[in-house]
């Protein structure tokens, strides 16, 4: 992996987020639409500050996949969480730098382009 320097503070910890996984539900007579369902986000601990406990380098940690900063780190997805953010860490696991988040800028579609109210789009 490429050596990324950042260094977390006080309560802080930076990890790389890592590709949503398939979530798999057991049989119910329940329909969830997929969009309704919003699993836990999984991250690959870089730095940890000075106050954060039982969390260290290189763990793999569950969050809320809205939970803390999003940044972008030499084209990696990074998160920056707050200790109380953090659910858990995962023991046992192992990642792969295949798994890691990587920033792909897309070009804007027409579709998606910014319209102002009241004007008329040809």
């Amino acid at each position: 992996m490429t050596d990324l320097r950042i260094k977390a503070v006080d309560d802080k910890v930076i990890g790389i987020a890592l590709k949503p996984r398939q979530l798999s539900l057991p049989e119910s007579k329940i329909v969830l639409p997929t969009d309704a369902i919003k699993p836990q986000m999984y991250v690959k601990v870089l730095s940890v500050g000075e106050r954060v406990e039982n969390i260290k380098e290189g763990d793999l940690v569950v969050c809320h996949p809205n939970g803390g900063q999003l940044a972008i780190l030499e084209n990696y997805m990074c998160k920056i969480l707050t200790y109380g953010e953090i659910y858990g860490v995962l023991e046992g696991e192992e990642v792969s730098e295949d798994d890691y988040q990587v920033f792909s800028p897309k070009a804007p579609e027409e579709k998606n382009r910014i319209v102002r109210p009241n004007t008329i789009v040809s």
